[in-house]
């Protein structure tokens, strides 16, 4: 009996010392690293730096988005130039001082465009915002002035 009383003892005092390893500790925390100035400097340098390339391209694509939209434009253009050569001679100048208006609007949005390009900023920003609002007058009239009245 001696033996088997030994044995469980052993095992009771063996699982004690388990659970007492499993207890609650507090974890000491570990030390924060000295921030130096010239590291901070040097982060924000990086933050800056990465910061002006995207909105560098940001307005590379926004500049390429309208060059296409301008591209297409003067297509369709093309495509109303010759419809209008097809038409009566009292449509065809009302027709006509369209075509004029399309272009006009075409060639301030082209130099519009090359403004932006100029601009950095909360000045490019307000370009931007002026370029797509000429943009959308622009289609809206040429929807107008494609559409048969």
């Amino acid at each position: 009996m001696n033996l088997k009383r030994a044995a469980f003892l052993l095992v009771v005092s063996g699982s004690m010392f388990l659970l007492a390893g499993c207890g609650d500790k507090e974890e000491q925390p570990e030390p924060k690293p000295e921030v130096k100035v010239g590291d901070v400097q040097k982060e924000a340098g990086q933050a800056m730096a990465t910061a002006k390339n995207y909105t560098q391209q940001q307005m590379e694509e926004y500049q390429n988005q309208i060059e296409k939209k301008l591209e297409t434009f003067n297509q369709e253009l093309g495509e109303l130039k010759v419809k209008t050569d097809s038409m009566k001679e009292d449509a065809k100048g009302k027709y006509e001082q369209t075509l004029i208006t399309l272009q006009e609007k075409q060639m301030e949005i082209t130099e519009a465009l090359k403004g932006l390009k100029q601009e950095t900023g909360e000045d490019w920003a307000s370009t931007k915002e002026k370029l797509d609002q000429m943009m959308d007058d622009l289609q809206k009239e040429f929807d107008q002035a494609n559409t048969p009245s």
